[in-house]
């Protein structure tokens, strides 16, 4: 009996690594992702600030 327990706790053990696994590598690409998106994001920024250093003083806000 104890060594089909142990079997089955080994079985769960690592049918649970393994979906951990999976949400690590999930997570990963999500955050992969999110830095691309602040990449552009931050490019949209300077192209705005570009502009706006473009415009005269009194089209700026005080």
């Amino acid at each position: 009996m104890l060594t089909w327990r142990g079997r089955e706790l080994a079985r769960a053990t690592r049918e649970a690594i393994q979906r951990l696994s999976v949400v690590v590598g999930e997570t990963g690409m999500t955050v992969a992702q999110l830095a691309r998106y602040s990449n552009e994001i931050g490019n949209v920024v300077d192209a705005i600030k570009g502009i706006a250093e473009l415009l005269p003083h009194s089209w700026a806000p005080a």
